[in-house]
């Protein structure tokens, strides 16, 4: 997850390096996932 970190002038700022690869998640989290990821990722229709 991103963190907030204060700068040495006092403002914040949001640290934006990229989050690593999930690899694995529970079968709860991945039946909540699914629909998700079926709604703005859907399979392709090829087969490529």
């Amino acid at each position: 997850m991103n963190e907030v970190k204060s700068s040495t002038d006092g403002s914040m700022q949001l640290d934006k390096r990229p989050l690593e690869t999930i690899w694995k998640v529970s079968n709860d989290l991945w039946h909540k996932l699914k629909p998700v990821l079926d709604e703005y990722d859907p399979p392709k229709l090829t087969g490529q």
